[in-house]
């Protein structure tokens, strides 16, 4: 979607205020039936897209806005016959099938246009399979299924709670939709100015500063966001010309930003929108996936930053001393971040605290959204909106309801690429919800594995990096947690474990190439090959690549242990991930010579494989490997 900023407001606005106001009475007065909720919060996120969409203002776009509306009221005025309806007794209206291709049809094209051709094409492919079913069978009788006629397959893609109008779009409406209006206000009241400088005080000249502050930016900002994306994009413009003066090369600068804003969703609490996501389709308590995800992310963030120390330049370059550029915005927080934090910096970051607080303290996601959009709002108002008409004697209108109601729009607009790239999703899981293709796969992952947990693991590893390119973590994740869960909760491990397992891979792919999508952003930012910065990204991100392979194998780095061996846990693969970051990046305290680098990775894999031995083994490696490094002769890596 094109930015709010790069047009007049006009009716977007108008449909994006009006998607708030519905949203925020259905968290007052509560949601209506199931149907009818997730109905109209698609209606409107297509129509808000459909509006947006680039071009002449002009009857398509008009038309195209009603009919998705139109979809939205078919359904809450039919909503007594869709739910009570009996497929196979209750004939179809007349406008159901037509109307049902129509809105199929919208949110494709629309897909296709926000998200890339990939989500959309894997979603026809799952069509084709639910339309194929007994001619496939004949071919591959253990891929076979009944199958389903058109009518039936756009009954139940869109006119029950299996397909677009599933449990993604439910988990949109319900807690997404809120958080992502959060953010948009919190950026809109000087969020992304405050985390600039939160992250850049300390540390603003040297290689390892301006690592600190690309890396810490990143993670601040994405972690809310939930888009590798646009964080690197909104972060990089003020931390890839900082981390270039210190003497970074521009493809290292670029995969430092992109497996730091990948990462962020790994982050909690808010891990992107993800643990939402993940709450509602296992059931597991929000505050248990956070909770179990703070170790993992903290071992991913561990050795990105070793590995920019590692491989820091030894001086910036001439010319490179001189101080770092103001955040993006300037204004108070590049100030207040200079002198450490002040109440410009507090009031922004204030309502973070807020939602935090109420999360933890276990109260509804929607409620603590709620009020963390309030304080956010108010922050907003008291220290002055970002750019907006927060003007000096502009008056209480002008001022303050104006920006506030933009920061809304823009907010709703945002949500759009969640909604739409999750009804998406929803088509995919209603097949593998009809045709049995998540039980079919979890067969033939344990025949193809052996029962042997390794090999499955690394089997759904390849199936999330293949779903996941060039898609929305959240629309990859839906689709690979259906479709491979099953299997590995089949093979012994905990829902919450095999759920994160998935989610880490599903991730991990906006760092993969060929499809990295993140790093080929930092590239077209610092102007390396996109290739070469993919690369170097996925290189980066080596130790991220064993860490659920660490808690898969010992749920107590997820919090699922004695608490002595969580911190067992921690401990061995933090300084596993230290072995690693320090044999990719080829040094420790100087280059590495001989079996040194060998013997990094060799302590690695020790510490990292649960296990007694394993564990003694590697930390053995790693002493011996850091004593060769302390003489004082030094070579080149070989």
């Amino acid at each position: 979607m094109s930015s709010p900023k790069s047009r007049s407001p006009g009716r977007v606005a108008a449909l994006a205020l009006a998607w708030v106001l519905v949203q925020l009475f259905w968290a007052v007065a509560g949601p209506p039936e199931v149907l009818v909720q997730r109905a109209v919060h698609l209606a409107l996120a297509l129509a808000v897209a459909a509006r947006a969409a680039p071009g002449r203002p002009g009857a398509p776009r008009d038309a195209l806005a009603a009919l998705a509306l139109g979809f939205g009221a078919y359904v809450w005025w039919n909503a007594g016959r869709l739910e009570g309806r009996v497929w196979f007794v209750d004939p179809l209206a007349p406008a159901d099938v037509p109307l049902g291709l129509a809105v199929l049809g919208l949110l494709l094209w629309t897909g296709w246009r926000l998200v890339g051709p990939a989500l959309c094409l894997t979603a026809l492919a799952f069509a084709a399979y639910g339309l194929a079913g007994p001619w496939l069978g004949a071919l591959v009788p253990a891929l076979g299924h009944p199958g389903a006629s058109v009518a039936r397959l756009v009954e139940l893609q869109v006119f029950t709670p299996n397909g677009v109008l599933g449990l993604p779009t439910g988990v949109s409406a319900d807690y997404v939709f809120y958080f992502v209006l959060f953010a948009a206000v919190l950026e809109a009241g000087g969020g992304r100015r405050a985390f600039a400088a939160l992250a850049g005080a300390g540390g603003r000249v040297s290689p390892v500063g301006a690592a600190r502050v690309g890396i810490g930016a990143a993670t601040l900002m994405g972690t809310v966001s939930g888009s590798a994306l646009a964080t690197v994009v909104s972060t990089g413009v003020v931390a890839l010309p900082l981390l270039r003066r210190a003497g970074y090369s521009p493809r290292l600068a670029g995969a430092l930003m992109a497996v730091a804003a990948t990462g962020a969703q790994l982050m909690p609490p808010v891990m992107g929108a993800g643990a939402f996501v993940m709450a509602g389709l296992t059931g597991i308590p929000y505050r248990a996936i956070i909770g179990a995800a703070v170790l993992p992310a903290l071992a991913y963030y561990a050795a990105l930053y070793l590995a920019a120390v590692f491989r820091a330049p030894a001086a910036a370059p001439p010319g490179g001393d001189g101080p770092a550029p103001a955040p993006a915005g300037g204004g108070p927080a590049g100030r207040t971040g200079r002198s450490g934090a002040g109440p410009a910096l507090g009031l922004t970051l204030a309502p973070i605290g807020v939602l935090l607080a109420l999360v933890l303290a276990g109260r509804p996601l929607m409620v603590a959204a709620l009020y963390g959009l309030g304080a956010a709002l108010a922050a907003g108002a008291l220290s002055g909106w970002a750019g907006a008409d927060a003007r000096p004697g502009a008056g209480f209108w002008a001022g303050q309801v104006r920006p506030a109601a933009a920061a809304l729009a823009a907010g709703a607009e945002k949500a759009v690429m969640v909604a739409v790239p999750c009804a998406i999703a929803g088509t995919v899981v209603g097949v593998i919800f009809y045709t049995g293709l998540a039980l079919k796969l979890t067969g033939f992952i344990l025949a193809w594995s052996g029962g042997r947990l390794l090999v499955a693991l690394v089997l759904a590893m390849g199936t999330c990096l293949l779903l996941g390119m060039g898609m929305p973590t959240s629309s990859a994740y839906i689709m690979a947690a259906s479709l491979l869960a099953p299997a590995l909760v089949a093979l012994g491990l905990e829902p919450l474990v095999a759920h994160l397992f998935i989610f880490y891979f599903a991730i991990l792919s906006m760092v993969t190439p060929p499809v990295a999508l993140a790093a080929y952003a930092a590239a077209g930012l610092t102007g390396a090959g996109m290739m070469a910065t993919g690369w170097e990204a996925f290189k980066l991100s080596l130790p991220a690549f064993l860490v659920p392979f660490a808690f898969a194998y010992n749920p107590a780095l997820v919090g699922l242990g004695t608490p002595a061996e969580t911190l067992w846990a921690a401990a061995t693969t933090l300084l596993g991930v230290a072995a690693l970051a320090a044999g990719v990046a080829g040094r420790l305290r100087r280059p590495c010579r001989g079996l040194e680098r060998p013997l990094f990775f060799v302590a690695a894999a020790g510490l990292i494989i649960p296990g007694k031995l394993g564990d003694l083994g590697g930390l053995v490696g790693l002493v011996v490997a850091w004593l060769s490094q302390s003489r004082k002769t030094e070579h080149k890596c070989r």
